[in-house]
Parts: C-alpha cells; sequence; structure tokens
C-alpha cells in the first residue's frame, strides 16, 4: 500500500535552500522493469515549522540509494520544484531486483523517499 513517510522531514532555513526531502506519496512497492512508476513521485520542501515552503524552488534529484542490482534509474530524474513540491511522472528502473529504494537530493542534503521496492521482470525481460 501506499504510505506517507512524515518522518522523513525536510527543512527550509531562511535562504530558501532545502535541508533535506520530504515524500509526499510512496511509490507502489512493486513495479516492473522499465515500466514508470505509479503513482507520480512527489518530494516537499518543508520550512522550519514542518510546513511545506511554497517559496522553495530548488532542483531536487532522484537516485537509487540502495541498488543491489546495478539499475539505472531513468526518465527526468532532476526537476525544480514549484511551490515547494517536485513532481516525478516518469521515474523506470530499468533492471529486475529486490531491496531497492528511492533518495532524493537538493544541494548538499540528502533524504531517503521510499519504503524497498521490489522490481519485476518487465515484457521482454521474463
Amino acid at each position: 500500500t501506499d504510505t506517507l513517510r512524515e518522518e522523513d522531514v525536510c527543512r527550509v532555513p531562511r535562504g530558501g535552500q532545502c535541508k533535506a526531502c520530504s515524500l509526499k506519496t510512496d511509490p507502489v512497492p512493486n513495479v516492473e522493469a522499465g515500466v514508470p512508476i505509479p503513482p507520480a513521485i512527489v518530494v516537499r520542501g518543508l520550512d522550519p515549522s514542518g510546513a511545506r515552503s511554497r517559496t522553495f524552488t530548488g532542483r531536487v534529484t532522484l537516485s537509487l540509494a540502495p541498488n543491489p542490482a546495478g539499475a539505472k534509474l531513468t526518465g527526468t530524474v532532476t526537476v525544480s520544484a514549484v511551490a515547494g513540491i517536485a513532481t516525478f511522472g516518469n521515474i523506470v528502473v530499468d533492471k529486475p531486483g529486490n531491496g531497492y529504494a528511492l533518495n532524493a537530493t537538493s544541494g548538499k542534503i540528502s533524504a531517503p523517499v521510499s519504503l524497498p521496492i521490489r522490481v519485476a521482470a518487465g515484457l521482454g525481460q521474463k
């Protein structure tokens, strides 16, 4: 099931630079290699009080960490946040495997944004 990870909190100090990221919607834990992860992955910047920072417009990048099968994460992996929200609608893991997790970074700060993901072989990989 999709879960909210409110413990992955992002803090945006007065300069507007995101210090960490928080997941709004977790990707489906079981996905198919070569197919975009549903639903869209949404990462948001939060202000020191924990509310969404509508002024945060920094660039957010997704990566795989851990990456047990050496897969590539494709699609648009770096987006600029709009009003504190970065949306990734076409993220694909290219190799099947267990134990993948997504990580978001903005500037020097990195934050886990997903529970472990199982990626099944896609059509043509079976």
